[in-house]
C-alpha cells in the first residue's frame, strides 16, 4: 500500500504541473499562449463543436463512455483544440481536477513513463479524476506518437474495465505513427458506447475555407445561421449535402437560385479572404500571422517560420517511417513540385537519389518501386501533405446503389492537401527561406515584376478545390472513407475530381463531379469529353472558377448542363 501511495503521489505531482486549471480554474486561460492565439485570431474549428456535442456532453451526462483518437499533422491545432475542450468542459460544470491533460512529448512525463509505463500512469490518473468528478472524468493524452505502445496500453485499460465506465472519456492525439494499422487493429471495437463518431477515429485536417470564413467574418457566420436550404440552416451538414446534390442534378433550379442569393450575401467577404487562404492555407498559426499582416500589426517575413518549419518537420519525422531525410528531399524535388501530378506508382520510381557512400555528382541510384511507395505512403497516409485521388470506374447503370470503384490499372493523381504545404515544399526545397509569402503571392496575384505562372496557378487552384471535394466525406462520415477520385473518359480526364456518398433514405448514390479552372470559358470548351459521362449518370458538372468577378450561372452545351460558381463560393459550402 505504501508503494501504491508513493506512486500515486509521484504521478500527481508531475501531472499537477501540466494542468494549471487545477490551481487556477479561472485565470489559467489568460496566460495560455495557445488560447490567446485563438482569441486573437478568432479561429474555431468545426471539429470543436462536434467534439463538445458528441463527445463531452454525453459523457458528462453519463450516457456512456468513449475513447477518441484524433490524428493530424504537426501544427494543425490539435493541442489548441484540446485546451479549448478543457475550457468548455469547466464551463459545463465538471470540476477542474476531473480534467487531466498530459503530453507525452513532455520530458517529465517521459521520465514517468519510463519508470511506470503508460498503462500504470493512466490507470492512476483516471481513477483519481473520477473520484474528483463524482464518477466522471475526461483524460487527454497529447502527442501519443512519442510512446510506441500507446495503443496497447489503451487496449489493456479497456479490457480491464478501467475505461468502460459511464462518464469516462479518453482522448488520444498524435500525428504520424497514429496512422499505423497495428494501432487501429488493437482498438477496433474498443471506442466506446456514446453516440456520434462511433468509429472513434478522427483526422484533423487544416481549416477548410468555410471554417475560415465562419470564424473570421461575423457576416458570413450569421448568413450560415440565417439562410436555410430546404428547411435546414446552411450551417447544418444535411443542408450542405442536399445543396451539393442539387447543384449536381440537371434541372434543379432551386440550388442555382440559392447560390446566387448566397453570393450576394457573402461574396465580398469570401473574395476578401480567398487570396490569403491560397497563400497560407488552413494552419491556425499562419492564418493568425496573416491577419496581423493584413491589419498592419506584423511583417510578411513573420510567415517564413511557418513555411520553413512545415518543411523541416516533414523531413525530420521521415526517419520514423524508415525513410532517409536526404532521399525524401530528392523525391520531393524530382517528382512532387507540381500542385497536381498525374502518374503511376511505377512512374514514381524513376527518381534518382544519392546512393552509396559517395554522394557526389554521378553517384546515385534509381528509387525502387517499394521505396517509392514507402515515401508516398508517408506523404499521403502518414503526414497527409498529399491527398491521393485514384482513377475510378463509373458505377453500373443497372444497379441503384452501385458506387464508383478504383481502377486497379488506372493512374493516380497526387494533390497537395493545403496551400501552405505546397508553398512550403515548393519554395523551401529550392533553397528559398526568406520572404516566402511574397513568392507565394506571385503565383496567386501576378505583379509586373513577378508574372503569374499559369501552370502553378491553375494547379494550385485544382489542388485546393479537389482537396475540399475529397473532404465532403467528412460531412457524412467521422473519418476519411476514400469516396473520391477522378474520372477518365476515352483515355482523357473527364473532369478534375469527383466525390460520392450513399443516400440510404432514397436508396441511391449521390455523385458530385467538379472541374476547377481559372477561366470558365476554357473549362466549358474543353469539357465536351465529359458530356457522355454526365449524360449517362444524369449529373451536372460544377465548374469552380478562380478568376475574379465571376457570378453563379447556369450554362449548357446541347442537353448537358454546367453550373459555374466562384471557387470561394463553392468551397464555402463544404
Amino acid at each position: 500500500m505504501r508503494d501504491t501511495g508513493k506512486r500515486k503521489s509521484q504521478i500527481l505531482e508531475v501531472i499537477d504541473l501540466l494542468n494549471p486549471w487545477w490551481s487556477n480554474p479561472r485565470g489559467w486561460m489568460e496566460s495560455d499562449a495557445d488560447l490567446r492565439t485563438v482569441k486573437e485570431g478568432g479561429l474555431t474549428p468545426r471539429l470543436f463543436r462536434l467534439a463538445v456535442e458528441n463527445w463531452v456532453k454525453p459523457v458528462l451526462a453519463r450516457r456512456g463512455w468513449a475513447v477518441r483518437v484524433l490524428r493530424g499533422p504537426r501544427r494543425v491545432g490539435k493541442t489548441t483544440l484540446m485546451k479549448m475542450l478543457v475550457r468548455e468542459t469547466i464551463k459545463l460544470g465538471l470540476p477542474p481536477r476531473a480534467i487531466v491533460y498530459m503530453s507525452l512529448d513532455d520530458e517529465r512525463i517521459r521520465l514517468l513513463l519510463k519508470e511506470l509505463g503508460l498503462k500504470g500512469v493512466l490507470e492512476t490518473v483516471i481513477e483519481e479524476a473520477r473520484a474528483e468528478g463524482g464518477g466522471r472524468a475526461i483524460v487527454i493524452v497529447d502527442e501519443a506518437t512519442f510512446y510506441e505502445e500507446w495503443a496497447l496500453a489503451v487496449k489493456n485499460l479497456h479490457d480491464q474495465g478501467v475505461l468502460r465506465r459511464p462518464g469516462t472519456l479518453l482522448i488520444v492525439t498524435g500525428s504520424y505513427s497514429l496512422e499505423l494499422s497495428e494501432a487501429k487493429r488493437l482498438l477496433e471495437g474498443r471506442m466506446g458506447s456514446i453516440a456520434g463518431d462511433s468509429r472513434g477515429q478522427r483526422f484533423m485536417y487544416p481549416f477548410r475555407f468555410s471554417e475560415v470564413l465562419e470564424s473570421l467574418s461575423p457576416v458570413v457566420d450569421e448568413a450560415f445561421k440565417k439562410l436555410a436550404y430546404k428547411g435546414h440552416a446552411l450551417r447544418e451538414e444535411r443542408a450542405r449535402l442536399t445543396l451539393l446534390d442539387d447543384l449536381s442534378t440537371p434541372g434543379a433550379l432551386d440550388a442555382v437560385d440559392f447560390m446566387e442569393r448566397l453570393w450576394g450575401e457573402i461574396g465580398f467577404y469570401a473574395e476578401s479572404h480567398w487570396d490569403n487562404y491560397m497563400m497560407v492555407g488552413g494552419f491556425p498559426r499562419a492564418l493568425t500571422r496573416m491577419i496581423r499582416v493584413a491589419e498592419g500589426r506584423g511583417a510578411i517575413e513573420d510567415l517564413d517560420e511557418d513555411y520553413t518549419s512545415a518543411y523541416d518537420l516533414l523531413l525530420r519525422d521521415a526517419g520514423k517511417f524508415g525513410i532517409d531525410e536526404e532521399h525524401l528531399e530528392f523525391f520531393i524535388r524530382g517528382a512532387l513540385l507540381d500542385p497536381v501530378k498525374r502518374t503511376s506508382y511505377g512512374g514514381l520510381s524513376s527518381i534518382i537519389v544519392p546512393g552509396g557512400k559517395r554522394k557526389g555528382v554521378g553517384h546515385g541510384r534509381q528509387v525502387g518501386l517499394g521505396y517509392a511507395r514507402k515515401m508516398l505512403s508517408y506523404l499521403v497516409d502518414g503526414s497527409r501533405y498529399l491527398t491521393r485521388l485514384r482513377s475510378i470506374r463509373p458505377p453500373s447503370l443497372d444497379r441503384t446503389l452501385s458506387a464508383p470503384s478504383p481502377d486497379p490499372l488506372g493512374e493516380i493523381k497526387l494533390i497537395y492537401t493545403d496551400p501552405l504545404l505546397f508553398h512550403s515544399l515548393f519554395w523551401v526545397s529550392q533553397g528559398v527561406t526568406r520572404r516566402i509569402a511574397e513568392h507565394a503571392r506571385s503565383i496567386i496575384e501576378p505583379s509586373p515584376g513577378m508574372p503569374r505562372s499559369g501552370l502553378l496557378a491553375s494547379g494550385l487552384l485544382e489542388a485546393t478545390v479537389c482537396s475540399h471535394v475529397a473532404r465532403i466525406n467528412l460531412l457524412t462520415q467521422s473519418d476519411d472513407v476514400g469516396n473520391y477520385g477522378f474520372w477518365m473518359h476515352g483515355g482523357r480526364e473527364a473532369f478534375d475530381c469527383v466525390s460520392w456518398w450513399i443516400d440510404a433514405h432514397n436508396a441511391r448514390v449521390v455523385i458530385v463531379p467538379v472541374e476547377a479552372t481559372w477561366s470558365s470559358r476554357k473549362a466549358l470548351d474543353k469539357r465536351e469529353n465529359a458530356a457522355a459521362t454526365l449524360s449517362a449518370f444524369k449529373r451536372r458538372l460544377i465548374v469552380a472558377v478562380g478568376e475574379k468577378r465571376v457570378k453563379p450561372r447556369l450554362e449548357s452545351r446541347g442537353d448537358i448542363e454546367f453550373i459555374v460558381l466562384p471557387a470561394p463560393l463553392f468551397l464555402a459550402i463544404i
